[in-house]
Order: C-alpha cells, then sequence, then structure tokens
C-alpha cells in the first residue's frame, strides 16, 4: 500500500537523521549544542505531522466493508465470500481511484452490505448474489459511487426512490463511474459494464448513451459543474492536480 511504503521512508530517514544528530550533538561549543538541539525538535516536529499526514493519506484507503449474506443457502453464502474476496483484494485500490477521478472521500471507514438474490442498491448496500466474477465488482463500484456522493450532499441522500431523482444521480456517477472502471481495469470491462447495466432498464441505457458522447474532459467538467450545484466541492488536492493552481 502506498502509505506503508511512505511511512517505512518516512521512518527510516527520521531515525538516520536523528541518531547522526544526536551524536554531534553531545560534543562541540555551548551555541552548537543549542543549535544541535533546535535541530534535533525539528526533526522530531517533522516526523510528528508526517505521520499526521500518513494517518490522513491512509484514512482516504481505508474503507472496512462487512459482507454479510443475507440467509444461510449455499450459494448467498458463496456469493458474499466471493465480494468479500473482491473487496480484500481491490478495495484500496478501488477507493483511491475514486478520489483520484473526483476529488471526494468517503465520508464513512465501514459499512455493512447485504449479500442477497434481488435488485443491488446503495441504501442501505444491498448487492446481487448470482452475478458472474466480473459483474460482482463492476455493480459494487457502482454502488459505492451512489455511496460517495451522497456522503457529501444531503440532496441525493434517500432519493433514490423517486424516479426523477434515480435519472439525475446516474447522470452524475456515471460521469465518474466509466473512467473509475476504466483506470482500474480497462476500457473493455468498462464497455462491458456499461453493456450490463443498459440490459437493466432503459432508463440505464439512454443514460449512458448521453454521457458517453461526452470526452473524458467533458465528463470531467459536466462532473464538477453538477458537484458545485449541490454545494460539494473537491479536495484542494484534486484542485491543484487539475488545474495547476491551489
Amino acid at each position: 500500500m502506498a502509505w506503508r511504503a511512505r511511512r517505512a521512508g518516512v521512518e527510516e530517514l527520521s531515525a538516520v537523521s536523528f541518531c547522526a544528530t544526536l551524536r554531534v550533538a553531545r560534543s562541540g561549543s555551548e551555541p552548537l549544542k543549542m543549535y544541535r538541539a533546535r535541530r534535533l525538535l525539528d526533526l522530531l516536529v517533522w516526523y510528528q505531522s508526517e505521520l499526521v499526514e500518513l494517518g490522513k493519506e491512509r484514512s482516504h484507503e481505508m474503507l472496512e466493508i462487512r459482507f454479510r449474506p443475507d440467509s444461510d443457502e449455499p450459494p448467498i453464502v458463496s456469493a458474499a465470500a466471493e465480494y468479500r474476496r473482491l473487496w480484500e483484494a481491490e478495495g484500496e485500490k478501488i477507493v483511491r481511484q475514486f478520489a483520484t477521478t473526483t476529488g471526494l472521500t468517503f465520508d464513512v471507514h465501514a459499512m455493512d452490505a447485504r449479500v442477497f438474490e434481488g435488485t443491488s442498491q446503495s441504501d442501505p448496500l444491498s448487492l446481487r448474489a448470482s452475478y458472474d466474477k466480473e459483474t460482482k465488482l463492476g455493480t459494487l463500484i457502482h454502488e459505492l459511487a451512489h455511496h460517495l456522493v451522497q456522503g457529501h450532499t444531503a440532496r441525493s441522500a434517500g432519493s433514490l426512490d423517486r424516479p426523477d431523482r434515480q435519472r439525475e444521480n446516474h447522470e452524475l456517477i456515471d460521469l465518474f463511474l466509466f473512467d473509475v472502471w476504466a483506470d482500474l481495469y480497462g476500457q473493455t470491462f468498462a464497455r462491458r459494464q456499461v453493456d450490463v447495466e443498459s440490459r437493466r432498464r432503459p432508463m440505464y441505457r439512454e443514460v449512458w448513451a448521453a454521457t458517453l458522447t461526452l470526452d473524458r474532459v467533458g465528463r470531467a467538467a459536466r462532473l464538477q459543474v453538477l458537484l458545485r450545484t449541490r454545494g460539494v466541492e473537491p479536495s484542494r488536492e484534486h484542485r491543484r492536480e487539475r488545474t495547476g493552481s491551489p
């Protein structure tokens, strides 16, 4: 994981610098000792600030999902286990990719997911058991996309049961969902998931057709416009990466 590699580097650098400075701080004139003591203090402050930033970085990468089978039927139990394995293998990459593509992070660090034989939905998170492995992964990312947006705006929360809001929410998430799929698993995977979703409901097919008339830059620009209408701003780091300015 990225944060683990960075933490190892911080710890190694700080340990080497601290030991070297401590050795020389015990010798020399009093003014020199005072200078070196201040240097030690600076190193400790830097080390602590780096650990704080690492904690933030880790929290953005971590999202625990507890996949719970809705019954003790073997196919349901097996499906929950497969979702669990997928998330253990791919979860951190998925969370990071959401943040990279949208500038948004999840407002929770843990959630439950019901695995059953029914229509998948985001709130509460519920996932169909009988999908093949690839569709399980694509659908999980889809439902998490809803969660990501709902966590930043009250307007979409609880609105998915209304037909007008269903379309509105899919018009929003599809602007980044295709690119999240494609960046993680390639264009072919993304296109297959669009085809799967388009066969489920006419509304999905219509929204995907309209969304994919835009190129990636157009989708990203449209996404930021829609997010701002909901009072959502991407992180400062994301704005700086996209525009080169604070």
